[in-house]
Parts: structure tokens; C-alpha cells; sequence
């Protein structure tokens, strides 16, 4: 089973144009295939042999959609699905369709997610508090932290793995430095992650335990190919830019820079205002407060260092690779707004 929305997260995939696609597939090219290659499980040979795999990767999907959003329109969540929906019988026992990868549970709430979005429906979830201000309040509420752990303790005994998981994640946003909740609530996770059947899902669960006992791992930043690199259009990497944009470090800033790409003859024109940066494509040369000149290939040389954009543009205005034409201090005051993004970051603490 394949995921309609990874857990490293993505855009939902459609189950129900997937399903068409498959069926499109079985039609006009299984019988005269020899062999299917699938991501995430086995090649099938065969005409005969692709066809069932086709039709049963096909029905999968469009079971999947169809008895979602028909409960749905009962007025389920999202979570109320997922426990409740079991794969027919018909296909309960197929190896291919199992979560191995992907999981029925997780594909659900993809599907509700692609038509409803977050929202349940429910208001009380509609602006909750985050973990960090939750966390200490249910603490209390439930008599405090020993308390809180003593009760932990006994259902994880019974086995109730995903409850304690979800009390004593509470206890470690009330208070990150608490050993006993950390090493609790590890425990559950590595259960967790020792019974998924998913093997995204068993990473996540047994990644959260190795944070828990150890923190998250220093990692330096690593520096994107020059042959990935080459061929990112300007408006990507104008894109990169603006999103690495502090806001409130940008507040009350208004700035214009032109970019000029002699190789690709090309013009863009990168705006801030209102704490955001905009860009547009430009014939030519517009008047700004300062212009950059640079060939793309060599910007996408200067951008696969791992120091990161800021300080890979800053190296390249200091080497004389990229040129600076009108006022450099626009240029540093832009660069001075832009974050950096580390590859490694809590996902089950503060």
C-alpha cells in the first residue's frame, strides 16, 4: 500500500484519480505487459499476474476513497474513520495491498484531508491551544506529575501504548527536562514502533524515542548538487528566498533589487513590502535601489555550498562573482532578514 500523503509530508495524492489510473493501466497496457515494477514491493511477471495486481492496487484505492467520504457524509472525522474502516475481505489477505509502507489508517485521513482540510467540524479544536501551553494545564488537571506518571505506569503494563504515549507527551511539553516522563514516554513509542506494521510508521515512532533518550542530533547543513542546481528556474530559487524571509525583521521595509542573468538574458525584479517578497519577470532593466548581476550557472555553483544562501550570495559579492550595481547596503539589509533552515529540529519536545 502506497501513502496518499507521506508522513515527511507532501500535497494529497487524489485516491480517486489513482484508482481511475490504475484502471486505465489494466486496460491498455497490462495485457500486453511482462512485467510491473511498483514502488515499494515486488516486481509481478506475467500478463495474468499483473492484471490481478493492477486490478487489486486499482479496487484498493477506490475503496479507500469511496467508503471515506461515504462516511464522511455521516458525519465521521477524520480519526473516527481510521479506527473504524477495515480493508474487505477480499483484500484483507493480499500481500501487496497491506501497510508494509503506506497504511489505511493514515490513507483515510489523507482523503479527508484532500476534500475538508484540518477542520473536523468541532470548535473546540478549531483555535486549541499548542502543546506548550496545553501541556502544563493537563498536568495539573491531573493531579500533577507523579500522579500523572504513577497512572502511566500501570496502563503501560496493560499495554495501552498509544495512551501513555499521549499523557506523558503532555507532561514532557509541561516540562522537557522531567527524565521519568522523557523515559515513559520513550517506552511507549518504542512499542509503538516495535508493533507497526508500516515502516514509515515505525521510524516515526522509534525516531520520537531516540529524541526523547538522546536529543536531536547535531547535523551540519549539506550542500545541494550543482547538477540539481543548473536547472532550478530563477522563480524557484526567487521562491527560496521568501520563504526564508524573518517578518519581523522585515517589518517596516520597503526595497527593491533587480536581478540580471546574462547567460539566460534574463531580467527579475524582486520586491519587499508589507513583509513579504514578491517578484515578477522584467524585458529589462527597471530602475531599483540596487541590481545584482550573475550568470545563473554560477549562481547554482555559489548556492550548493552548505553555509547556506545568505552567506553563499554574501561570498559571492565578496569574491566579485556576483556584481552589485547602485546601493550594497539594500543588498546586505535583505540578507540581514533571511533565515536559515537546519536540517534537524524537535519534533516530540519543546
Amino acid at each position: 500500500m502506497h501513502n496518499l500523503c507521506p508522513l515527511r509530508g507532501a500535497q494529497v495524492r487524489d485516491a480517486r484519480l489513482w484508482s481511475r489510473y490504475l484502471d486505465e493501466a489494466l486496460h491498455e497496457f497490462a495485457p500486453h505487459a511482462d512485467v510491473v515494477f511498483a514502488q515499494h514491493n515486488w516486481p509481478t511477471w506475467g500478463c495474468e499476474a499483473i492484471a490481478g495486481f493492477i486490478a487489486q492496487q486499482r479496487d484498493l484505492y477506490k475503496y479507500t476513497h469511496d467508503q471515506t467520504v461515504r462516511l464522511m457524509n455521516q458525519g465521521r472525522t477524520a480519526v473516527e474513520i481510521a479506527e473504524e474502516l477495515r480493508l474487505p475481505p477480499a483484500l484483507a489477505d493480499v500481500t501487496h495491498v497491506q501497510g508494509y509502507y503506506g497504511s489505511l489508517v493514515h490513507n483515510v485521513k489523507a482523503v479527508v484531508q484532500h476534500y475538508l482540510g484540518w477542520y473536523d467540524g468541532n470548535p473546540v479544536r478549531l483555535h486549541a491551544l499548542p502543546p506548550e501551553e496545553s501541556g502544563p494545564r493537563y498536568v495539573d488537571y491531573m493531579g500533577g506529575a507523579e500522579a500523572l506518571l504513577a497512572r502511566a505506569a500501570l496502563d503501560f503494563e496493560r499495554g495501552e501504548y498509544r495512551w501513555v504515549a499521549e499523557v506523558t507527551s503532555h507532561l514532557v511539553f509541561a516540562d522537557p527536562g522531567h527524565q521519568a516522563a522523557r523515559a515513559l514516554c520513550a517506552k511507549a513509542l518504542e512499542q509503538l514502533g516495535f508493533a507497526a506494521e508500516s515502516a514509515t510508521w515505525r521510524n516515526a515512532y522509534l525516531l520520537a524515542a531516540r529524541e526523547l533518550r538522546q536529543g536531536v542530533p547535531q547535523l551540519k547543513r549539506r550542500g545541494v548538487s550543482y547538477d540539481l542546481l543548473k536547472v532550478v528556474p530563477m522563480a524557484m530559487f526567487l521562491d527560496c528566498l521568501a520563504i526564508r524571509l524573518v517578518a519581523p525583521r522585515a517589518a517596516g521595509h520597503r526595497l527593491q533589487i533587480a536581478w540580471h542573468l546574462p547567460d539566460l538574458d534574463q531580467h527579475w525584479l524582486l520586491s519587499l513590502d508589507n513583509a513579504a517578497l514578491t517578484y515578477r519577470r522584467t524585458d529589462a532593466r527597471v530602475a531599483v535601489q540596487a541590481a545584482m548581476v550573475i550568470t545563473h550557472s554560477r549562481l547554482a555553483e555559489l548556492l550548493g555550498h552548505e553555509s547556506g544562501i545568505s552567506r553563499a550570495i554574501e561570498h559571492g559579492i565578496e569574491q566579485g562573482e556576483i556584481a552589485v550595481e547602485g546601493d550594497l547596503s539594500t543588498v546586505q539589509l535583505l540578507l540581514s532578514m533571511l533565515d536559515e533552515f537546519e536540517p534537524m529540529f524537535n519534533v516530540v519536545e519543546p
